[in-house]
């Protein structure tokens, strides 16, 4: 199933004029509240106006971040799982990145929404593979393993959450015997701790 990106008059008019980002899942406070002023009580009969369409961001249920103008989703190429960079006012490809990880999956296709965090975003694939790339180009800056680096090991829906980043530090469920938890330095990718209380899958 090819998944096509589209985007509402509504959102094309208040991101621009308030600049308000959307830098990752639920957005500002992962709460699903906007802080934006001025949205619409009552939706338009017939909708709002389709502002734009856009297609070849590949399949996958990966949400949106919206920052500075550009919006960052994952999906399934036909060989692998990619981040697609896109400008908001046209729906236009500024970017796509190499290789995330591997396509599939129980349900095809990636899960995560990109965490964007000042100049660098975090993504992850549903086999675990976690990056971190430059929003520039979307070229990379580190990658870890879930599985290979921390022992994790994914429940059914495969790897599915958005990264948490707070206080230089990305927290990831790898799950498995060595810990479900982990933190690593948010600039290197370097553990910094693993949780031993909690050993379930992710």
């Amino acid at each position: 199933m090819k998944r096509i990106v589209t985007t509402l008059a509504l959102l094309s008019f208040i991101l621009p004029a308030q600049a308000i980002d959307w830098p990752q899942w639920r957005g500002p406070n992962r709460d699903g509240v906007s802080p934006a002023q001025g949205l619409l009580e009552k939706w338009p009969e017939d909708g709002p106006k389709l502002a734009w369409k856009t297609r070849g961001v590949g399949t996958g249920f990966s949400s949106v971040a919206v920052v500075k103008g550009r919006i960052y989703t994952m999906g399934d190429g036909a060989e692998s799982s990619h981040v697609i960079c896109l400008n908001a006012k046209d729906g236009k490809i500024i970017w796509t990145s190499k290789a995330v990880g591997k396509t599939g999956g129980n349900y095809k296709g990636t899960r995560s929404t990109p965490t964007v965090v000042g100049d660098v975003l975090y993504a992850l694939g549903q086999f675990g593979d976690l990056v971190c790339l430059k929003t520039a180009d979307g070229s990379e800056v580190w990658r870890a393993s879930l599985t290979q680096d921390f022992g994790g090991r994914a429940g059914g829906w495969n790897y599915t959450e958005s990264v948490l980043v707070d206080d230089g530090k990305v927290m990831v469920t790898p799950g498995g015997r060595k810990g479900a938890v982990v933190a690593l330095n948010a600039k290197t990718g370097k553990l910094i701790w693993q949780s031993t209380d909690f050993t379930d899958g992710a």
